[in-house]
């Protein structure tokens, strides 16, 4: 369980950045003519709808880690290991 967890938190970390490095990237680039400018914009466009879409990922993984725990705690899976009990 604990490596899913850190699992989770290097996805968060990496989309981060690549979302920061992205925008970086496409906000200094600046077209010359139409089409380059179309180009830029459909870029800016898709990179918009891909980040979004790996927030939502981010909100399903952690989702299935609760549940996960949940069902993991109902089987007794999740029992503290204390010796002498």
């Amino acid at each position: 369980m604990d490596g899913s967890i850190m699992g989770v938190i290097t996805l968060i970390v990496v989309i981060a950045v690549g979302a920061l490095v992205t925008y970086e990237i496409l906000g200094s680039l600046q077209g010359n003519t139409a089409e380059e400018n179309e180009v830029l914009q459909n870029l800016r466009s898709k990179g918009k709808t891909a980040f979004n879409l790996m927030a939502i990922l981010i909100i399903v993984l952690v989702a299935v880690l609760i549940i996960t725990a949940i069902m993991g705690a109902f089987r007794g899976g999740m029992a503290p290991t204390t010796p002498g009990y």
